[in-house]
């Protein structure tokens, strides 16, 4: 096994001489460059991550934790097809902390942040020791926008986040048991992976960075002494990894709801593989898309420009074919990428994208752990494995010459290129979220527009699709919505002051746009009369019966005291506390009536004016 450096690594000989200038070894050097990375690209995700808000699944997470409460039912509760007993956890704390507390939330984003930059700079040191080389894929790590729609959104970074840290801390753990062969690492690899699999079943995808790892790198010889080596130095470890995960496989699939669609002939499978394996990733690996495109912000897709997909793929072809001259071993690195990859592609074609349709492959959420294994294979292919049996290494007579000041400075060069360019995509994303955010404008407007006034009866209704998905209905309702927000409403069937709040946010007085009359009362002064020696009770036709649907009833009323009112109609019912003078009774239509029936058991007179029924519309200011 060679002990040679990077080949795209600076010169070993300058590295002593800055050591003993700075007063650190190299090793220290290369790990407080990697802690200082890691700090600069936390402090960076927190300025995109404090200014944001909640988006689409959030509500319903967040709604569901409220109602629950923490209980081991709850927990294991499956989410839109989903078994994440942690993500539960986490969206409960943030529950917990108070009405939409969007702080929490954001401060137990950064912290998984944190933790999957600190599982990162673990694997690449673990696999590859304190060299200048790992400085190389940590920055593409770091740098790659393909991370932030996994970052953003709280519902997605539930399952993300988790994956990329599970990933490299099972990496650096298993790598660390089949160099040593204590059996506490496959321990330590098989307690990381049930972590992963408490947050997302994805991370049984995890096993096939960790086989290849085995066989390719750990073994050697044609495939059957491969299999051979790895069985009788690994045994109990690799038993107990598959095993744990076919048995959690069985589990999950009769125990879960499953998201694999039955259609058999499957026509976004060209589409997908073009749009995410094409497109999305190649751009994605080098720091783009550099342009986002959506129309459903301030979640964006990849909509990178054509000549930039073309770029990168010669880029990227460039970078395999140079390694390759330059380096033995590197083609079953990219193998390994590719399968990763491939698994992701297959996982999404038999799940959501026969759905949703093949532009689902711009989604980069869906891309996000190939992030991490795209690091892992860079480092492998530009640097020895330590402990390896077939490591990548120099070739005796490299294909490609490159002079050795140019090469020094290579690994400098592209990590501050990937970095650049990821920075600038990463930074275009997350302005998405500070300044096209719906969801938050709407709900920093109603809560203006209810002015602090204490206790507001508003109609229900359902708020825009870009505000809340009805993807996520009920959890799309104002009902729902507001008192998540803390906000002092009811949604009461029958009200005197009712709050009608527009697709803006906007909240002002309820109106009925008349669109079927009751029947005249009997006297032309006061219409229906109720109340004070006459009638306690009675019934008022419509003209013709109100199917189900969003109608309320309007009815205008003249009092001579305060009293309240018993009003009941169809299946709504409620008591109305009507003020002396004019005013209105609004009532719920929402299943539909043939009238209205009103008591009233004070001594007030109440004159009822002919009723309207029909949609209910803005009004005056609130």
């Amino acid at each position: 096994m060679s002990s040679a450096g990077s080949t795209l690594a600076p010169a070993a000989t300058a590295e002593p001489e800055q050591a003993r200038r700075s007063g650190f070894s190299p090793q220290e050097l290369v790990v407080g460059l990697a802690v200082v990375l890691v700090a600069a690209h936390v402090a960076l995700r927190s300025w995109m991550l404090w200014p944001s808000w909640f988006y689409g699944d959030d509500y319903a997470l967040i709604g569901e934790a409220q109602e629950a409460g923490l209980s081991a039912d709850y927990l294991v509760e499956p989410y839109g097809g989903r078994f994440q007993p942690l993500g539960r956890l986490l969206v409960w704390i943030v529950a917990d902390a108070g009405p939409l507390d969007w702080h929490a939330a954001a401060v137990i984003l950064i912290v998984m942040v944190a933790l999957a930059d600190l599982a990162c700079v673990w694997m690449l040191l673990e696999l590859f020791g304190a060299r200048k080389g790992v400085l190389l894929p940590l920055a593409a790590y770091l740098g790659s926008a393909v991370v932030m729609p996994g970052t953003m959104w709280f519902a997605a970074a539930l399952d993300q986040l988790p994956l990329q840290t599970v990933l490299c801390a099972a990496v650096a753990a298993w790598v660390r048991y089949l160099r040593t062969g204590r059996a506490r690492w496959w321990i330590v690899t098989a307690v990381v992976l049930g972590l992963g699999l408490l947050a997302f079943v994805k991370t049984l995808l995890v096993l096939i960075v960790l086989g290849w790892l085995t066989v390719a790198h750990f073994s050697s010889g044609g495939p059957l002494r491969r299999v051979g080596t790895v069985l009788r130095r690994y045994a109990v470890g690799c038993v107990v990894l598959v095993g744990g995960a076919l048995a959690f496989l069985v589990w999950y699939l009769n125990a879960v709801p499953s998201l694999v669609t039955e259609e058999t002939d499957n026509p976004v499978a060209a589409d997908l593989a073009r749009n995410m394996l094409g497109e999305a990733l190649p751009v994605g690996l080098l720091g783009g898309p550099w342009r986002w495109g959506s129309t459903n912000l301030p979640v964006a897709l990849a909509d990178p420009p054509q000549a930039a997909v073309l770029l990168s793929w010669a880029v990227l072809a460039a970078t395999a074919v140079g390694l390759a001259l330059r380096r033995r071993r590197t083609g079953r690195v990219w193998v390994l990428l590719a399968l990763y990859a491939a698994a992701t592609y297959l996982l999404l074609l038999v799940t959501r994208a026969p759905l949703v349709g093949g532009r689902l492959g711009l989604e980069y959420r869906y891309l996000t752990d190939v992030v991490p294994v795209a690091a892992l294979c860079l480092g492998l292919a530009t640097m020895p494995l330590r402990g390896a049996d077939e490591p990548t290494e120099p070739r005796a007579h490299p294909g490609l010459r490159v002079p050795p000041a140019l090469l020094s400075r290579l690994p400098v060069v592209a990590a501050v290129l990937l970095a650049t360019s990821g920075l600038v995509s990463s930074v275009a994303y997350g302005r998405l979220w500070h300044t096209d955010h719906a969801a938050h404008d709407w709900f920093e407007q109603v809560e203006a527009g209810l002015g602090g006034e204490g206790a507001v009866d508003v109609a229900e209704g359902s708020v825009p699709e870009p505000v809340v998905s009805g993807l996520v209905s009920p959890w799309n309702t104002l009902s729902r919505l507001l008192p998540q927000a803390g906000l002092p409403v009811s949604f009461p069937e029958v009200s005197t002051r009712l709050a009608h709040v527009d697709e803006d946010g906007h909240v002002t007085q309820g109106f009925v746009a008349p669109a079927v009359l009751g029947v005249p009362g009997p006297e032309d002064e006061c219409g229906h009369r109720l109340g004070s020696g006459g009638r306690t009770s009675l019934t008022i036709p419509l003209e013709q019966a109100v199917p189900a649907g969003i109608y309320w009833l309007r009815i205008p009323y003249l009092a001579s005291a305060a009293d309240t009112l018993e009003v009941r109609a169809g299946a709504s019912s409620g008591a109305a506390q009507v003020s002396k003078g004019l005013g209105s009774i609004f009532v719920d239509l929402a299943t539909g009536a043939g009238g209205v029936t009103i008591s009233i058991d004070g001594d007030a007179v109440v004159c009822l004016g002919r009723l309207e029924a029909g949609p209910l519309l803005e009004g005056p200011d609130w």
